[in-house]
């Protein structure tokens, strides 16, 4: 009986695993947008110089893993500079995360969605090099990814993240991102 509990937990789980085979890479690029409120006083930056490299890995069909990192320039001279660490999920109501696979000794059929509606909950962190104060919050995506082909897909994403630093100060950033993701 143990072997039938273990076969029959693996067949439950066989999706989930078969998933966790297609991992993306994406590379993000766009517009950000930050106000910032510390000891009474309030500051906005905006500018189209926002840069993220992300490892997206699927954990159920239709939900996946994201880690990243995400670079703000408050120029493109440098001036300042705004980093940190994006951990989450994105969940895909309609669809599978991946484009779906069938193996046979003989055949390899594909399937995929043309667009991946999803929305996403995670965890920001956020250090800025002139005022050397490091922010941490929850934050909100919504986005879709393009079918291109079989190794890579287009995305375009918009996030709102809550931020909290030291002594009661906060910030609010806006992104909106256009990437690339490859399929590996």
């Amino acid at each position: 009986m143990p072997k039938l509990s273990q076969l029959s937990l693996l067949l439950l789980l066989s999706p989930a695993l078969a998933a966790a085979e297609d991992s993306k890479i994406e590379l993000s690029a766009g517009y950000f947008s930050i106000n910032a409120k510390a000891s009474g006083e309030t500051a906005a930056i905006s500018n189209p110089s926002v840069l993220r490299a992300g490892y997206l890995r699927p954990v159920l069909p239709q939900l996946e893993f994201s880690i990243g990192y995400t670079l703000v320039l408050a120029d493109f001279s440098g001036s300042d500079l705004g980093y940190g660490v994006d951990l989450g999920a994105n969940y895909y109501p309609f669809t599978a995360s991946t484009d779906e696979v069938y193996r046979s000794d003989a055949v390899e059929a594909r399937a995929y969605e043309r667009y991946k509606p999803y929305v996403g909950l995670g965890f920001y962190q956020r250090q800025f090099q002139s005022i050397k104060n490091s922010y941490a919050g929850f934050g909100l995506a919504a986005g879709v990814e393009r079918y291109v082909d079989r190794k890579i897909n287009l995305k375009a994403e918009g996030r709102y993240i809550n931020l909290a630093g030291s002594s009661d100060s906060t910030a609010t950033e806006l992104d909106l991102l256009v990437g690339i993701v490859f399929k590996i």
